[in-house]
């Protein structure tokens, strides 16, 4: 096909009114339209890809490639579409294979995470961090579920998350970011002692970092 090939040629634009015109031409289908969807998105036409987006249902979205069920969650968080959100990142989870870069499901199970927070469901939220964490062990992860319980100001939750970072030792005290959410938390109680010696540690490991 011509839009494939100018696709594949980066030729987006052309692409999309090649799309456009078979559209016009022989009626639009489910494939097309998620076609069409891939290439805004690729344009940098958010808003257009936004309203296209919103016009699929479960049945077409079931027809999408990875990559453009991908675009269809990232929009659908976009416009604070949580629940749907929510759906469309499980299903990315669950069709993940071996080979999905960890950094992508990472993203995946944070979006879970926070379109749980964001629809008052903190405790799910909580949770699929952790779990997140047990199955990838990404540092990310866990420091995210810290962040979200202090941000919530959930000190026992907090705590929980703490003591699984201090099992990793070096691995998480090596972390810049891990002794600011201690500083962090320890402000937040009130243990001012704590938070200066927490913020040392911290300018300890970026000085470590810091290339000669």
């Amino acid at each position: 096909y011509l839009s494939d090939w100018q696709v594949g040629q980066r030729r987006l634009d052309q692409a999309l009114a090649t799309w456009q015109q078979a559209d016009v031409q022989l009626g639009e289908t489910t494939a097309s339209r998620l076609t069409r969807l891939q290439i805004l998105w690729e344009l940098q036409q958010p808003e257009q890809a936004k309203a296209l987006a919103a016009s699929f249902d479960e049945q077409q979205i079931a027809t999408a490639t990875p990559y453009q069920l991908e675009i269809l969650s990232e929009l659908s968080w976009q416009q604070q579409d949580y629940a749907r959100a929510l759906a469309l990142y499980n299903r990315l989870l669950a069709q993940a294979k071996p080979d999905t870069p960890v950094n992508s499901q990472v993203l995946w199970y944070t979006r879970i995470a926070e379109s749980y927070k964001a629809t008052g469901q903190l405790e799910a939220a909580l949770q699929t961090l952790q779990t997140a964490w047990q199955s990838t062990q990404q540092p990310d992860l866990l420091l995210n579920a810290l962040q979200m319980a202090i941000d919530a100001k959930q000190p026992e939750a907090a705590q929980t998350f703490i003591a699984l970072a201090e099992q990793q030792g070096q691995s998480m005290e090596l972390q810049g970011r891990y002794w600011l959410l201690r500083a962090q938390l320890a402000t937040q109680q009130d243990h001012l002692d704590d938070a200066r010696a927490f913020y040392q540690h911290l300018l300890l490991v970026e000085k470590d970092m810091t290339p000669l």
